[in-house]
């Protein structure tokens, strides 16, 4: 499965979890970022890319430190995973439908 129908399907996935974005970028042809308010978490933004880059790490990690958003996630689709870890978490593509449910549950409380 291609990047893009795979970003598609995370873009399912939250929706089927009942969390809309309040924005929709696409970096490049390998990132997708969605930013969504989340009641008790503020401004979340997941960034799903075709694998996992520092770069992307980085530029996440300056958007926190700066304040644009208050918490930051990357979905990675390579089967490599991720050798990143610190502030940002990271998940897999195969994973995502577990991360809507899990930021819906923290949305509703």
């Amino acid at each position: 499965m291609n990047f893009t129908a795979q970003a598609r399907g995370a873009e399912e996935a939250f929706a089927s979890s009942e969390l809309q974005p309040i924005a929709h970028v696409v970096d490049s042809e390998g990132s997708l970022d969605l930013a969504f308010q989340l009641p008790s978490a503020g401004l979340l933004l997941v960034r799903c890319v075709d694998r996992c880059r520092v770069t992307d790490y980085d530029s996440l990690g300056s958007m926190l430190r700066e304040g644009d958003f208050d918490r930051a996630v990357l979905v990675y689709c390579d089967r490599e995973g991720s050798v990143l870890s610190g502030e940002i978490e990271t998940w897999h593509i195969d994973d995502v439908e577990r991360l809507a449910a899990k930021l819906a549950l923290e949305a509703a409380s």
